[in-house]
């Protein structure tokens, strides 16, 4: 199983990207706070990590690899999702929008 881990910056502006739209069920971890979040995520399956870009997420990806988990970087982030149809959602579950 596969754990989507939507990553974004400690601005005001990435939290309301985080709130607009987010792939179904990513768990939301600011790249700032991640290496002390670290201990809540799961070490038993693949972590795709995302960000809006894709430039984020390949420093988290860097960062847990080295810390040990078996982490992919989502390339080109949320933008090529979007581009590629898949689903996103809002904070409420709300069909969601890339900011």
């Amino acid at each position: 199983m596969t754990v989507l881990s939507k990553l974004f910056g400690a601005s005001s502006t990435s939290s309301v990207r985080a709130v607009a739209g987010h792939a179904p069920k990513a768990k939301h971890h600011p790249l700032r706070g991640l290496p002390s979040s670290m201990s809540r995520l799961p070490r038993d399956r693949t972590l795709v990590v995302v960000c809006r870009s894709g430039n984020r997420s390949a420093r988290a990806t860097k960062m847990l690899a080295k810390a040990g988990f078996d982490a992919v970087n989502l390339t080109g982030g949320m933008t090529a999702w979007r581009g590629a149809g898949l689903p996103m959602v809002n904070s409420r579950g709300k069909k969601g929008t890339l900011r």
